[in-house]
């Protein structure tokens, strides 16, 4: 019967854990390719004259933005290439995701302000959503100090 050690236990979860880091990236490969080609056949089909509006090309080009971080954190995981930060995103970039995150948050927060006649079943449904978006920019902005603590040692 082999023994198991520390060191074989460490060695098996640092495999599992760059096997869950492919399959992510993966899977963000292709939500990243698939919303390249939804933005790119809605930009196509609004160039027609009845569908031309600044809302469609504003959609579109935050769809594409979208599409761009799942393709560049796809292909960081997929390939297991981290950048000179030791991360998948540089801190600008952590920062970035930090700030839509805690304006979604904010956004949310406006939505129940706005009605607060029904602000109870609207806290009750915006709950868990905004909470998670200050929770996810704290770690982003956390990430972002980590990252460039990283860079500096």
């Amino acid at each position: 019967m082999t023994k198991v050690t520390s060191q074989t236990q460490e060695e098996t979860k640092m495999k599992v854990n760059a096997l869950f880091a492919r399959i992510i990236g993966v899977a963000a490969l292709i939500i990243g390719i698939t919303g390249a080609v939804s933005s790119g056949l809605a930009l196509y089909s609004i160039f027609l004259p009845e569908h031309q509006s600044g809302a469609a090309f504003a959609g579109i080009g935050t769809l594409f933005l979208i599409s761009g971080f799942f393709l560049l954190v796809g292909w960081r995981l997929a390939l297991n290439r981290p950048n000179q930060y030791g991360s998948i995103l540089n801190p600008s970039g952590w920062r970035l995701l930090g700030a839509m995150f805690f304006v979604m948050g904010v956004v949310f927060v406006v939505f129940v302000a706005r009605d607060w006649e029904h602000a109870l079943n609207k806290i009750s449904d915006l709950m868990i959503p905004t909470v998670s978006c200050f929770v996810f920019s704290y770690l982003c902005f956390k990430s972002a100090k980590h990252a460039n603590r990283e860079a500096h040692d």
